[in-house]
């Protein structure tokens, strides 16, 4: 909202940092609710509900943010609506998220103990519930950074983000230029293909879910569906860099985006799967931090690309790389144990 006041780069870019630094707890404190409030069976869906903010948001906010540019006087008007609607948002979730299943007056006894021995069953089969000693097993960070699994989880998360950021910050720039779409028919496509991609999250979360209650082997089937997705995700970019209609080009950012953000529900689920419950807000920050930083330097990178070839082709080569990046490096994960337990 104060960046609609602001008439110096200085400011702009101080407070672009400030309104990091404040975002920057939401995604482990999702991590860290669904282990606090789900079982791990019911994880795939309520990641795809949390994750899915962000591809509805932009949904949304594309349309709206064209609307209050439109009737608001600009550019300055948008970013001062955009930033009261975010207060009411916010004010309208918190008595909901912030109590627990011991707090919240809506949950019934019933389900406290089906909750409880969920958790029960899940944290004697971690880490933590071995009741190991430091001789043995280590420090827990230690124990972390030596797993296979931890590091899967980071550098995937790391690839998704990338790609994520970068399409977020170059996708519209790229449809304007190459495509020459105005500001209003830049919003309803950006629209249109974000509300593909929380379609895709949604289903995405379902059918992980469905996925991991009967199949028998459920480590084989994460290692084969990561990389799917990936190839799925990879192969819409590929088509894109040879796309001359609009429409197409369009439609293979909307299947892409479908499949990435399908992705993006499995990642936001992984925390609560294979870290102790006690640690899943952890290792949701550190992940994050991963995605963060490739979703800082992969714009940059992008922009250099286009600077200097004058064109989008090896930029989006770029992220088809990362693309591939998202769904192989999760083979390194063993989704079946606890990290410190593989």
């Amino acid at each position: 909202m104060f960046t609609g006041f602001i008439h110096n780069s200085t400011m702009f870019i101080a407070i672009r940092a400030l309104l990091g630094i404040s975002e920057a707890p939401i995604y482990p404190s999702g991590g860290k609710l669904q282990s606090v409030w789900l079982t791990k069976n019911e994880r795939g869906k309520g990641a795809a509900l949390m994750d899915s903010g962000s591809a509805l948001g932009n949904a949304l906010g594309a349309p709206l943010c064209a609307l209050f540019v439109a009737f608001l006087d600009g550019w300055r008007g948008a970013l001062i609506a955009a930033g009261v609607l975010t207060i009411i948002v916010v004010l309208a979730c918190k008595p909901i998220i912030g109590s627990t299943p011991e707090t919240n007056k809506s949950i019934n006894e019933a389900e406290r103990e089906y909750l409880r021995k969920a958790f029960e069953e899940e944290d004697a089969s971690s880490l933590s519930g071995q009741n190991m000693d430091d001789a043995k097993s280590g420090s827990t960070a230690t124990t972390y950074l030596g797993s296979r699994s931890f590091w899967g989880v980071c550098l995937g998360f790391g690839a998704y983000d990338a790609f994520w950021y970068g399409l977020m910050t170059w996708g519209a720039l790229y449809l304007a230029a190459v495509h020459h779409l105005n500001i209003k028919d830049l919003g309803w496509s950006i629209f249109l293909i974000y509300a593909v991609g929380t379609v895709g999250q949604l289903l995405g979360g379902v059918v992980t879910d469905k996925i991991r209650q009967s199949a028998k082997d459920t480590n084989a089937v994460f290692r084969r569906l990561f990389p799917l997705l990936g190839v799925c995700i990879a192969v819409p970019m590929y088509l894109l860099s040879v796309a001359t209609d609009i429409y197409f080009a369009i439609a293979m950012l909307s299947i892409s985006m479908f499949f990435e953000k399908w992705c993006g529900t499995m990642y936001w689920s992984l925390p609560s799967i294979v870290a102790d419950r006690q640690y899943s807000g952890t290792l949701s920050g550190i992940m994050n931090m991963f995605g963060n930083v490739g979703g800082a330097v992969v714009p940059i990178v992008v922009g250099l690309i286009v600077g200097a070839t004058g064109s989008y082709y090896w930029a989006l080569m770029l992220f088809i790389a990362l693309a591939l990046g998202t769904g192989l490096f999760p083979v390194l994960i063993n989704f079946d144990k606890k990290i410190g337990m593989e």
